[in-house]
C-alpha cells in the first residue's frame, strides 16, 4: 500500500493542499507543519499521523505561524479530550489565522468532525482517530 498516495486522496476531505505522514515531516523540519489527526488508513491496523503543510522555513519562524501553532495545539487538545464544543471555538478563531493553503482544515474538516462527534453516542473505547474508508 502506498500511504503517499492515500495521504494525497485524503487532502481534499482535510480540506488541506498538501498532507504527509510523520516520515514525510522528519525530512523537511524547518518546514511549517500542524498535525492534522492521526488516521487509520483501510487496510491498517495502526493510525498514522498526518500533518499539514503550512510553509516553509520563514513560514515557520513566523511569529503569525507561531500563533496559528499555539492555537492549533490548543484544538487537538480539547479534541482528544472529548471537548468537541472547545475545539469547534478553537478552529473557527483559528481559521482567521490560517493562510489559504489549510484554512479549510479549520472552516471544512474540523468544524464537520467537532459538530458529528459532539452530537455521536461515544463509548469508552472511543480514541481520536479519523478512519479513512476509501483509498
Amino acid at each position: 500500500m502506498n500511504i503517499a498516495s492515500r495521504l494525497e486522496g485524503a487532502s481534499k476531505i482535510l480540506g488541506v493542499d498538501i498532507v504527509a505522514s510523520d516520515l514525510t515531516r522528519d525530512e523537511a523540519p524547518d518546514f511549517a507543519w500542524l498535525e492534522v489527526d492521526r488516521v487509520l488508513l483501510k487496510g491498517k491496523t495502526r493510525p498514522t499521523p498526518v500533518y499539514a503543510l503550512a510553509g516553509d522555513a520563514a513560514t515557520a519562524a513566523s511569529e503569525p505561524f507561531r500563533e496559528l501553532a499555539r492555537r492549533h495545539e490548543q484544538i487537538l487538545a480539547a479534541y482528544r479530550a472529548r471537548d468537541f464544543e472547545g475545539a469547534g471555538r478553537l478552529a473557527a478563531e483559528a481559521a482567521k489565522l490560517a493562510p489559504d493553503e489549510i484554512k479549510g482544515l479549520y472552516t471544512i474538516y474540523y468544524q464537520e468532525r467537532f459538530a458529528f462527534l459532539a452530537k455521536s453516542e461515544l463509548g469508552p473505547s472511543w480514541e481520536p482517530v479519523f478512519r479513512l474508508e476509501t483509498k
